[in-house]
């Protein structure tokens, strides 16, 4: 596996934003005056979410007005990066919150990109009844048809196995009620392959097209490097500000919930997560904040024929080996453009039992701001897969 990035020992290429928005049957305008931007690439199964913040007054006629932004129905917008030869999208969406400071002169957007849509509708049982005898691929594609003006090139890898096979009766529990992203994940997370066993696939969107399929294999990774120095010697380091943390019981990230049927007992559910009782100990440790900042993953068994307690023994077992090998890295850097989050994180030296682990990418934050200028990512990371997982 390769190594993406170079260690840049003087910092990295300066960048610029490039920002387009679009208002509703409009055409695309350039916002200017840019203040500062935030965005954040998280990992499968969640929305990207974006903050900017623009100068008002620098805005063309007449959006230099405070009317024009609050009197839009809707607003679609994207953000360009480019630094030296590479330029990159880092997102396409819709603006949930519009907020004007005339006294600052300060526009603020923030919002998420296009899974938003699918969070934002809910299924309803009637409609969801017409998919039971349905691969997961039918039903993804299915849902999708309603959204056909945001979204363009989907890529819904085809699967074999009717949905009903192995929900049974649970089908319409599930699914019903629930909004469309709901749907599609789990439909992703509890995917069989054509022998029955399970084969969970990934659902994100990029850009403007949904990706329903198999989790990408990392082609490479990039490198975060520290040394611990002797006596009064430089850390030899890329990394501006590196934090890790392991708990030795139970990981404060993760929930595990063991669901299924009984004929004699009917639906039950039981869950255990990690999250501790901190009695009259005062306020939360470093670790609390770093485990609560990374993401919370919930792993979901499905296993029928169960009592309440073993379903209960059954969560709780699954948490403690969950917790048992997992590290959280927390790093902050200079804003690097080769650093893909599909990718692993790759850290060497001598922080950890071993000289080199890998770790996966749960969200990565990128700030720009120009006064000061400054770009800056910050990295949030597991050693294991990041996205929850359903077992059936």
């Amino acid at each position: 596996m390769k190594q993406l990035n170079t260690i840049h020992r003087n910092g990295v290429f300066p960048v610029s934003a490039e920002i387009l928005y679009w208002e509703s049957e409009g055409n695309p305008h350039t916002l200017r005056g840019l203040f500062a931007l935030e965005v954040v690439n998280n990992s499968f199964y969640e929305a990207d979410t974006f903050e900017i913040r623009a100068a008002l007054s620098a805005q063309k006629a007449p959006h230099n007005k405070a009317s024009w932004w609050l009197g839009q129905p809707e607003i679609e917008l994207n953000v360009t990066l480019t630094q030296g030869p590479l330029s990159k999208l880092m997102i396409l969406g819709r603006v949930d919150d519009v907020a004007i400071d005339p006294v600052a002169d300060e526009l603020v957007l923030s919002g998420r990109d296009l899974t938003g849509l699918l969070i934002d509708s809910r299924t309803s049982g009637d409609a969801m009844l017409q998919y039971q005898n349905q691969t997961a691929s039918q039903i993804v594609t299915g849902l999708m048809e309603q959204f056909s003006n945001w979204f363009g090139g989907n890529r819904i890898t085809g699967t074999a196995v009717q949905v009903g096979t192995y929900f049974g009766g649970n089908f319409l529990y599930l699914f019903r009620n629930r909004s469309y992203w709901d749907v599609i994940t789990w439909l992703a997370q509890t995917n069989v392959n054509a022998s029955g066993s399970p084969d969970p696939f990934v659902a994100y969107v990029s850009g403007s097209g949904l990706v329903f399929g198999p989790t990408p294999a990392p082609t490479g990774y990039y490198l975060l490097r520290w040394e611990t120095p002797k006596g009064n010697a430089i850390p030899q380091t890329n990394i501006e500000r590196i934090e890790l943390a392991h708990n030795l019981t139970l990981a404060k990230d993760i929930a595990v919930t063991v669901m299924g049927y009984n004929p004699m007992v009917g639906r039950y559910q039981s869950t255990a997560s990690g999250k501790h009782n901190q009695g009259h100990t005062g306020g939360g440790s470093f670790s609390q904040s770093l485990y609560s900042s990374v993401g919370y993953q919930h792993f979901v068994y499905i296993a029928n024929g169960l009592t309440q307690l073993q379903a209960q023994q059954m969560a709780q077992s699954k948490t403690k080996e969950l917790s048992r090998h997992e590290y959280i890295l927390r790093a902050t850097q200079p804003g690097d453009l080769t650093l893909d989050p599909m990718q692993l994180v790759r850290l060497q030296g001598d922080l950890l039992p071993s000289y080199e682990m890998d770790f996966w990418v749960n969200a990565v934050t990128w700030r720009l701001s120009t006064h000061p200028q400054r770009f800056e990512m910050e990295l949030w990371c597991k050693n294991h897969p990041t996205g929850s997982q359903v077992v059936l």
